[in-house]
């Protein structure tokens, strides 16, 4: 009994990998907190997966991205995290339907968890403004996601499979005044923008 219950958990769970799950918090620690899943299955949300504005209180919920259920010889370990790059990808899923949908492609995602993150974007239906749907009307959509990142600046930019227009475009709003390209290949650029830009890049 006790080994078929483990193997319905894991099964269970294991349909979670790689999507959100919603957690209350039930324990707050100096390097860790402890969160409770569905079937009263605790797991550990460490500091090093956390943003670090992660400031929970207990009894709340939360949502955290499954990274892998490993099946043990006890109960399986569900190993969370809240700054994995497809945590950043799951919840503009849930927020922008045309995301979800494979209307609007994030193509890329580069992060630097609790302060920015650039994400590039492609709409695969001309008539979709893919920069627009994901910001939604008075910017409600873009508010909820910031909310989730606890404010870390996000900036959106179109997707473009030419070098110097992929770089002017995830670099706006700073005006670049040269792109050189050192490496196709390696995808290495330098790129020159005037000593008041530096804050926008």
């Amino acid at each position: 009994l006790i080994k078929q219950k483990r193997e319905n958990i894991y099964n269970f769970f294991k349909n979670y990998e790689n999507h959100l799950i919603s957690a209350k918090v039930i324990g707050i620690n100096k390097g860790f907190f402890t969160l409770e899943l569905e079937k009263e299955i605790q797991v550990i949300l460490t500091k090093k997966e956390s943003l670090s504005n992660d400031d929970f209180y207990l009894g709340q919920r939360i949502q955290v991205f499954v990274v892998e259920v490993q099946n043990t010889t006890k109960m399986p370990k569900i190993l969370v995290s809240r700054i994995h790059i497809n945590f950043v990808l799951e919840i503009f899923k849930e927020f922008i339907p045309e995301i979800n949908q494979g209307i609007i492609e994030i193509v890329s995602i580069a992060r630097i968890p609790s302060v920015r993150m650039k994400v590039g974007l492609l709409s695969k239906d001309n008539k979709i403004d893919a920069i627009g749907s994901c910001i939604g009307e008075k910017n409600i959509r873009m508010k909820s996601i910031i909310n989730i990142f606890k404010g870390e600046k996000i900036d959106l930019f179109l997707w473009s499979y030419e070098a110097k227009e992929l770089i002017t475009n995830s670099l706006k709003p700073a005006k670049i005044e040269k792109i050189e390209i050192i490496n196709e290949k390696s995808k290495l650029a330098s790129v020159f923008v005037n000593e008041q830009q530096i804050s926008l890049v």
